[in-house]
């Protein structure tokens, strides 16, 4: 049959308009007609997992009949980590068990905990609208399942069980899970976890994906930081892994409730929103130290090598590698090698120009010069730090001004040769 190359039409007002949107300004103005947010009776899904057919309990969000979505406010986020099935043991993670990416979305910042931006308390108020109208809606399914032909509502067993405990002690918190949550620490004396108030609430956000394994098909678009005018569009594998830390404005999809178990916790539903769009701005890392010079100014002087004195002191490398002469070559820390290795001082000159020191491995004074004939060049007398021994040059003269004693040594020194 041939192919048609008839233009596909444009979207309709209806198809333009089938979701809405809102702000954290539109929160903070007082803009979201929250009693109007629906959430539809049960239904039940089937879905094929590893082979098996498996029903899925589920009920979505709508608002004037269409999709619900929210613009979060900007945090910073450690990169995307990448999501695995209940019980898949950390060797067995890979493509093939692969089952979607999420992030951990902070509600403040690590420094507005105790006092959260006008953004970031919009951002909990939809949290907490969105869970105390589901909660309402959630309830009324539960107090009417349909048990042996009896009854309205889909309810899973599990969702009931959990309901009937959390009516008993009114901590409705144990059936319908909190949307954000405190990490949890160790106390060291007793072991027992407890929430850390010193850090930020978060909640775990899946993106939108469908598949698994090596079919799985992301449907998050990731915007980057754009390039000559243009989207730059990311995918979520070149977003995973420890330190990619980035800013993050995520647009999330308010989208359905899960009801059923919540492997050891004691949940029965659950409210899951999906990161439908982001934009995505990498963090540039530092190279570990501080952004700026946190150093008075270097005001030290040094005296130039021609006019020091004999007695002139060898400064000692704090590693005991090298000795730097004042003045001369370049002091640890500061070589353009990140790796230290080697300093200006050590490195092998053009003959003639070689300046006699210590050897950096053994401390001891150097002897290859006594080895090799050299030029009558004016040397100067050094000496080891670590025994205090005086290293003997090819030829010695003494400058204008020496002692009498230094004379007498350079004499004495001629004579042994001769």
């Amino acid at each position: 049959m041939p192919k048609s190359n008839k233009t596909k039409s444009k979207p309709t007002e209806t198809e333009k308009e089938s979701e809405i949107f809102f702000t954290v300004q539109d929160v903070i103005e007082g803009n979201v007609p929250w009693k109007d947010l629906e959430l539809h009776d049960p239904i039940i899904n089937n879905y094929k997992i590893n082979g098996k057919d498996v029903k899925c309990y589920e009920s979505y969000y709508s608002l004037d009949g269409k999709d619900v979505y929210f613009i979060l406010a900007k945090q910073d986020i450690w990169g995307i980590s990448e999501r695995y099935g209940f019980g898949v043991k950390e060797e067995d993670q890979g493509e093939d068990t692969l089952e979607g990416w999420q992030i951990s979305y902070p509600l403040t910042s690590l420094k507005t905990v105790d006092n959260p931006t006008e953004d970031e308390q919009a951002v909990q108020t939809i949290m907490n609208k969105v869970y105390k109208e589901t909660l309402k809606k959630v309830k009324k399914f539960c107090d009417d399942p349909k048990i042996k032909g009896k009854g309205t509502y889909d309810i899973p067993a599990p969702t009931r069980n959990s309901y009937s405990g959390a009516k008993g002690d009114g901590n409705y918190d144990d059936f319908l899970k909190p949307v954000y949550a405190r990490p949890m620490t160790v106390d060291p004396k007793t072991k027992e976890k407890y929430p850390d108030t010193s850090k930020p609430e978060r909640m775990y956000i899946n993106l939108a994906s469908s598949g698994k394994g090596k079919k799985i098909v992301n449907g998050c678009k990731i915007y980057g930081p754009r390039k000559n005018g243009k989207d730059t569009i990311l995918k979520p594998s070149k977003c995973v892994g420890e330190g990619k830390r980035a800013t993050c404005l995520p647009c999330v999809h308010l989208r359905n409730v899960y009801y059923g178990a919540h492997g050891d916790n004691p949940h029965g539903a659950s409210i899951k929103f999906k990161v439908a769009q982001m934009n995505y701005t990498p963090i540039s890392k530092s190279g570990g130290g501080p952004s700026r010079n946190l150093l008075p100014a270097n005001n030290d002087t040094v005296e130039d090598d021609e006019s020091s004195s004999d007695d002139e002191s060898s400064f000692t490398d704090p590693r005991g590698e090298t000795n730097f002469k004042s003045g001369k070559g370049k002091a640890p820390g500061h070589n353009s090698d990140e790796s230290g290795d080697e300093s200006e001082d050590e490195k092998p000159k053009k003959k003639g120009k070689k300046k006699q020191g210590s050897d950096s491995e053994s401390g001891n004074d150097s002897e290859d010069e006594d080895e090799k004939p050299k030029k009558k060049d004016k040397k100067k007398q050094t000496s080891d730090p670590e025994s205090g021994d005086e290293s003997e040059d090819e030829e010695i003269k003494p400058k204008k001004g020496k002692s009498k004693k230094s004379k007498e040594l350079i004499k004495k020194r001629k004579s042994k040769k001769d």
